[in-house]
């Protein structure tokens, strides 16, 4: 999933957070990066699943970083595999690869 672990090293490296508020994904950035966020809702499933796991539903910089290392060394973590898996047997279309 390399498109995925950019977008979450851009967010970290933006300074940006993600966070679950009220069943929403809220991405909160420094500076309005309009391209960035774009990128970013079309993993919105994805990135709302990480959030969910994360401490209080938040995701650092920190934390992004680790998570974009993490995705592009060993690929989706078990619950996000599995939903992709059943989105493409489903005859859904697959993420955007890079």
């Amino acid at each position: 999933m390399p498109e995925l672990s950019r977008v979450l090293a851009e967010i970290a490296q933006a300074g940006g957070h993600l966070r679950l508020e009220e069943r929403r994904l809220v991405l909160l950035l420094p500076e309005e990066t309009p391209a960035l966020r774009e990128r970013a809702m079309r993993w919105g499933e994805a990135l709302a699943l990480l959030a969910l796991e994360a401490p209080k539903g938040e995701l650092s910089p920190q934390l992004l970083a680790l998570l974009a290392e993490a995705v592009e060394r060993w690929g989706l973590p078990g619950a996000l595999a599995l939903l992709e898996k059943t989105r493409e047997a489903l005859g859904g279309s697959p993420r955007p690869r890079a």
